[in-house]
């Protein structure tokens, strides 16, 4: 590819790639929604779809695809960037970053974005938000149904009240359609925290369709020679518009039930 950088950037904040998934057929579809953004836009080229994945303990797709992209080659450029993965078909491209997704003693979930640096679960909140920071990617306190309540929400709240410019949240697909934007999500819109969007899309196959389902859009140029200062720099913007949607009420019911009665 002769381009440097692109200045349209759609971003997924909060991605899985499970065991469960057919990669191909996911990538091709996350290609599909990134037309139907720029079509939305008015958008004609200079555009770039970007996953940041979340990975759990037990998965390891960005490490994979490192070391083996040949189940991909036969139908997508592979790219490997100084940070992070290009996939490109024709005029489609897709950067992949590393992340992890982790769980502190007090049933926080915190995600670590931009390194695939495996840090052990079950440590409490302060010492794994360090760890993540000593290892220069962001730390993100991630909403999920429930785990903002009561002494998690007050944990949390403390965090944000207390934080440097190096703390992040994130909001998801799965908070309802119209359930009111969370009292520490404008807690943070106050303290100038960035709250940042993903799709967060669980286990069972036919999950894999919501990925790049709700996003952030920036209109802001990525440098495809220095992919860590770029994603830094998107993190750390104000999004030009949030795209996509979130799950209706039945439909985060009906995607909790697949996930408890195959739960993986």
């Amino acid at each position: 590819m002769d381009k440097s950088n692109f200045q349209h950037c759609f971003v997924d904040w909060h991605v899985h790639f499970y065991p469960s998934y057919d990669y191909p057929s996911a990538i091709k579809r996350v290609f599909i929604k990134l037309k139907s953004y720029c079509q939305q836009l008015d958008l004609e080229a200079g555009a770039v779809a970007i996953l940041v994945l979340t990975e759990r303990d037990d998965c390891s797709f960005y490490s994979d695809l490192s070391i083996d992209c040949s189940h991909l080659e036969d139908q997508f450029k592979i790219t490997k960037l100084k940070l992070g993965i290009l996939i490109s078909e024709a005029d489609n491209h897709l950067i992949i970053f590393p992340g992890r997704q982790i769980n502190t003693k007090e049933r926080v979930e915190l995600l670590s974005l931009g390194s695939d640096e495996r840090i052990p679960s079950g440590q409490d909140l302060d010492s794994t938000i360090e760890q993540i920071t000593n290892n220069l990617s962001f730390p993100v306190v991630n909403w999920a149904p429930g785990k903002w309540w009561m002494a998690r929400g007050r944990l949390i709240k403390a965090l944000i009240l207390k934080s440097s410019s190096s703390l992040y949240l994130c909001d998801t697909s799965l908070r309802p359609k119209y359930y009111p934007r969370p009292v520490l999500m404008r807690l943070a819109d106050s303290k100038g925290i960035p709250v940042i969007n993903g799709s967060d899309p669980l286990p069972p196959p036919e999950e894999q369709d919501l990925i790049f389902s709700y996003i952030t859009y920036y209109q802001q140029s990525f440098d495809l020679s220095d992919p860590s200062t770029s994603l830094k720099n998107l993190i750390q913007s104000k999004p030009t518009k949030i795209l996509g949607e979130r799950s209706s009420i039945f439909q985060l019911y009906l995607r909790l039930k697949r996930y408890y009665r195959n739960k993986i």
